[in-house]
């Protein structure tokens, strides 16, 4: 009988199903956080609990009136809702337990106590149509992906209690009268301000509790509603009933059965796989799912020979095509898997054979810069494994020397060169064969700039006099990087076009190069955005140095890697070097790869990258940044300014251990947060200084072991300040994330630009960090430019 009476109810089900459409799926927008996984909605007690408060019970798609409404006392008020509210754990954990059985069978026994159900139902029909023992429950099955504030559930037992608004819409027509089965809501639609939702699919056996700020639709709906107004909160609710289909859209959703990550395996070749053929034109893996869900998977290669990606794929064996592969050469593969909720990685190295001769170990190295005038050889190394006599030619453009040899042996082999001079860019070829096979390897390099001489003299025909601010100078700074921003019509009318023949010189006349980096340059305007290296900058005196230019046969000037002193670990200008990816302008060459996006834009410094919180964009560098050893420091720096309280973030994540910076999305406020041993666990917070939206800040947070302080300033002042003691371990830290914070809880994305970011592996002094203030937010009244001085 009762088998017979759940066909009738899937029946009217599928009905239904022919009335919906996606658009009644409600969403809401905001940053995904945190929550306590027993946060509930707490209502503060009055001193008399005895005070009678209005409840309304609803009947929806059961026979009888549609609703009941009675006043009783309070206590009793808030025990049937704490009733609902546990309801909603044993749903999501268990829905077919005994303990889910038994709160159900309460709730009603308390309505029916107070007198609540509507008339024309009595206690037993409600528990006859309400209480199922549905026990026909295969294995886990995903019938949508899940996220980490998404989720939806077929065929579920739905429960939902919170602040907020219901809206009841449809009830389809009682066709047949005589049958009383329930005749369900065509959909039911809630809104909450703090809600807790959940799921237990009669079917898949899974389930899933949802809190916070909610939006919802349960589409097929029957079962019992009530409304309270429990002082303080008015318009607080409890729902609970059936389901065809229920989705939430919420700040934080946490599954059960605690979600399965994907698993990686059978990768081809296998991890440290030698002598790989050449001819090898694609990799292989298997992913797999044990909760049966759909995944989605990239796959990425160094040196590149090729990627890829799948979305929403089953379990199987997949493939990404490659070429171009080298001899005796190591490639590593980076697979990572996620099944909306749970992310896998795996990483991957091979070598391939080596048929042809090796030519290895070049002097000068590959795109060395600096190599001194003096070079008189080029220097490299050749070898064949199969012992075969090696032929070998070597050219170089400009010709500044060649070389050839036959039938030799490994070893290390030179040729002469001669006729270097300053600036100069070289590249050199190495051809070597076996008879059979065949390599030929390019290398380019650089000669050192020439440091002391007299612009005059070499061919640059005009120079400006650069007086910078002492009062602006907080204190004796030894190589400073200062920024110089102007838009000349005089750069524009006289310079190359890409701002080669730029210079920078500490006096008149014979003087010191000043090595400097140009951000951006643009010809048709003359604007420039440039960093000078500065060896002293004086807080006593102005200090003076001289912008050179026009000068047609000048080769490239910028020595950008020698502007950062060597405690830089990372400078991102934030700028495109590629569509894809943000150039680190030290010589870490911590390069930044754009996810989801994220765009070039106008900004406080030269350009800068806008966050869209909504579609996830970060910049992720995924060699990582620095290692935070146990007695080292740190420091960070970077400019921002929110669009909206959506959150920023900045962090360098961890299993074990981290250094987090982001701010307050509800506060609205800096803080500054260091993970200790547990994972992704805040330890400290810091800094309470109120941000407004639209508005940059220069924001630096600081670890300074030898202080025994933990810092953060806002426009170089110093805003809060915590011991060590109280931060815990640091160390370790891996991929440094800009724009995005990655942990276990829901990830912060920023809604908004983010210029300038800098790491330091020191604790920078406050003099240097409000002179990088003073200097970065108002340049033309941190220096002032002179006219025009034509060569003599």
């Amino acid at each position: 009988m009762e088998k017979n009476l759940f066909i009738k109810k899937a029946t009217a089900f599928l009905i239904i199903i022919l009335f919906i459409v996606a658009s009644f799926i409600p969403s809401i927008s905001g940053n995904t956080t945190e929550l306590d996984k027993k946060q509930s909605i707490k209502l503060q007690k009055q001193v008399n609990d005895q005070e009678e408060v209005l409840v309304t019970c609803y009947n929806f798609g059961m026979p009888g009136e549609p609703s009941k409404e009675i006043e009783i006392p309070q206590h009793e008020a808030e025990y049937l809702y704490e009733k609902i509210k546990e309801l909603n754990f044993a749903v999501a954990s268990d829905t077919l337990s005994e303990i889910t059985q038994q709160l159900q069978i309460e709730i009603i026994d308390l309505a029916d106590e107070y007198d609540l159900l509507p008339i024309g139902l009595s206690k037993n029909q409600v528990k006859e149509q309400y209480i199922h023992a549905y026990k026909s429950r295969t294995n886990r099955v995903g019938f949508m992906p899940q996220t980490q504030s998404k989720a939806s559930e077929f065929l579920c037992t739905f429960v939902s209690s919170g602040s907020g608004g219901v809206l009841p819409i449809i009830a389809l027509p009682r066709l047949i009268p005589i049958l009383m089965i329930p005749i369900p809501r065509l959909f039911m639609i809630w809104r909450a301000q703090e809600a807790v939702t959940s799921c237990g699919g009669l079917r898949s056996g899974t389930g899933f509790i949802a809190y916070g700020q909610q939006n919802g639709i349960a589409l097929g709906f029957w079962g019992l509603g009530f409304t309270f107004s429990l002082p303080p909160i008015m318009g607080v609710y409890g729902l609970a009933g059936y389901s065809l289909y229920a989705s939430v859209d919420a700040e934080y959703i946490e599954f059960y059965p605690p979600n399965s990550p994907p698993v990686i395996s059978q990768i081809d070749p296998g991890d440290g796989e030698i002598n790989v053929p050449l001819s090898l034109s694609e990799l292989r893996f298997q992913i797999s799912d044990l909760n049966g869900e759909l995944m989605s998977y990239t796959v990425t290669t160094s040196p590149d020979i090729g990627s890829g990606s799948g979305n929403l794929k089953p379990d199987g064996v997949y493939s990404v095509p490659i070429s171009g592969l080298e001899d005796l050469t190591e490639y590593s593969w980076h697979i990572e898997v996620t099944d909306g909720m749970d992310t896998t990685v795996k990483d991957s190295h091979f070598t391939t054979e080596a048929n042809a001769p090796i030519v290895s170990n070049p002097d000068p190295y590959n795109d060395e810069r600096f190599v001194s005038v003096g070079l008189s050889e080029l220097s490299f190394h050749l070898k064949d494994y199969q012992d075969d006599p090696i032929d070998y030619t070597v050219e170089t453009s400009p010709n500044i020397g060649s070389g050839s040899g036959s039938g030799v042996d490994e070893g290390t082999y030179t040729i002469p060169v001669s006729g270097l001079d300053y600036s100069m860019e070289c590249i050199w070829y190495v051809n070597a064969t076996d008879g059979e096979h065949e390599t030929r390897k390019i290398f380019n390099f650089q000669i050192e700039h020439e440091m002391i001489f007299d612009p005059f003299d070499k061919g640059w025909q005009y120079r400006k006099e650069i007086i910078i601010d002492h009062t602006k100078v907080d204190g004796d700074l030894v190589n400073f990087p200062i920024l110089t921003s102007t838009t000349d019509e005089d750069l524009r009318d006289k310079t190359q076009d890409d701002g080669d023949d730029i210079l920078f010189m500490d006096g008149a006349g014979i003087a010191n190069r000043m090595y400097h980096e140009i951000e951006l340059f643009d010809g048709e305007s003359g604007e420039l955005v440039a960093w000078v290296n500065v060896a002293n900058l004086d807080a006593d005196q102005d200090t003076i140095l001289y912008i050179y230019y026009g000068n047609s046969g000048s080769s490239c000037q910028q020595a950008s890697e020698l502007v950062w002193d060597m405690n830089y670990e990372a400078v991102w200008h934030m700028d495109d070097h590629t569509q894809s990816t943000i150039d680190d302008s030290t010589s870490n060459y911590n390069t930044g790869v754009k996810e989801n996006d994220p765009s070039e834009i106008n900004a406080k410094i030269g350009k800068a990258q806008d966050f869209e919180e909504s579609d996830k964009e970060e910049i992720i560098v995924y060699d990582g940044v620095y290692e935070c050893d146990s007695d080292e420091d740190i420091t960070m720096e970077y400019w921002i300014k929110i669009e909206t309280f959506q959150g920023f973030a900045m962090n360098c994540d961890n299993d074990d251990y981290g250094y987090y910076s982001m701010n307050n999305k509800d506060a609205g406020y800096f803080s500054s947060y260091f993970f200790s041993r547990h994972p992704y666990t805040i330890v400290h917070p810091m800094g309470t200084t109120f941000c407004q939206p639209d508005i940059w800040y220069y924001v630096a947070g600081k670890l300074d072991r030898n202080a025994g302080y933990g810092y953060i300033y806002v426009d170089g002042l110093e805003e809060a300040r915590v011991g060590i003691d109280e931060l815990g371990g640091l160390e370790g830290l891996h991929h440094f994330r800009i724009g995005g914070s990655y942990s276990s809880a829901p990830s912060t994305y920023t809604d908004g630009i983010i210029d300038e970011v800098r790491i330091s592996n020191i604790a920078r002094e406050p003099t240097w960090i409000l002179t990088t203030f003073q200097n970065q937010n108002d340049p033309s009244n941190f220096m002032s430019i002179g006219p025009e001085e034509p060569a003599p």
